[in-house]
């Protein structure tokens, strides 16, 4: 804090971009640590904190390990646009939820219980190419995902995981679950009875649920 008390605003004067600047021009061109804040307007001994390895090279915020580093996130990012691009997509619940599992797996979190709102928001303005869009009617989407390009990237990547797991020729290991819920709602008939006779019921709607399973060789 300055002599006269007031708050430093030296931090606000610098963001990500910033950082990632003065880290590429040290990085790739060579440019000395020193050089390279000066140009780029970043303290110095923060910079080389980073190209010491002692934390995350595009971090510019103090406080707790974030859920992934840069390059982690962008991986996420790269596997969510690959599912989209094969005509899926992730709801914010679900978005929320794979975030949570991944931090699990990266050991940055002891629980794999979704991520809340607010790390979503604050990820879909990390990446301004990701947002959620509102989802179409399953008779549009698949019009629009039986393009012979949509089609390709599936049966690619559906390659691809088959010959990773050597599953190519065991279609007997390949399996596919689906819940199912069966509802008794029918149109009730017209009865006869007196005029002014209060609405009849034919009964309660029942709901059965059904889980299938069968695996690619035929086996349920």
């Amino acid at each position: 804090m300055p002599k006269d008390g007031r708050p430093s605003t030296y931090r606000k004067n610098y963001g990500p971009e910033h950082m990632r600047r003065a880290y590429d021009m040290w990085k790739e061109e060579g440019v000395a640590v020193y050089r390279a804040a000066q140009l780029c307007g970043v303290p110095v001994e923060t910079l080389r904190n980073r190209t010491k390895g002692l934390c995350e090279p595009y971090i510019t915020k103090s406080g707790r390990r974030p859920l992934m580093t840069s390059s982690e996130e962008e991986a996420f990012v790269a596997h969510v646009t690959q599912v989209a691009a094969c005509g899926y997509g992730y709801m914010r619940r679900e978005l929320a939820g794979l975030a949570g599992d991944t931090a699990f797996f990266l050991n940055t979190r002891e629980t794999s219980a979704p991520v809340n709102d607010k790390w979503v928001f604050k990820f879909l303005n990390r990446w301004p190419n990701m947002k959620m869009v509102t989802a179409r009617g399953s008779p549009v989407v698949r019009a629009s995902c039986a393009t012979r390009k949509t089609l390709n990237n599936y049966y690619k990547e559906l390659l691809g995981i088959l010959q990773k797991y050597d599953l190519l020729e065991k279609p007997h290991r390949i399996f596919a679950v689906d819940e199912t819920h069966i509802s008794s709602k029918h149109i009730p008939p017209k009865m006869a009875a007196p005029r002014g006779q209060p609405k009849l019921m034919t009964g309660r709607q029942k709901t059965d649920t059904v889980i299938n399973c069968v695996s690619a060789a035929g086996q349920l």
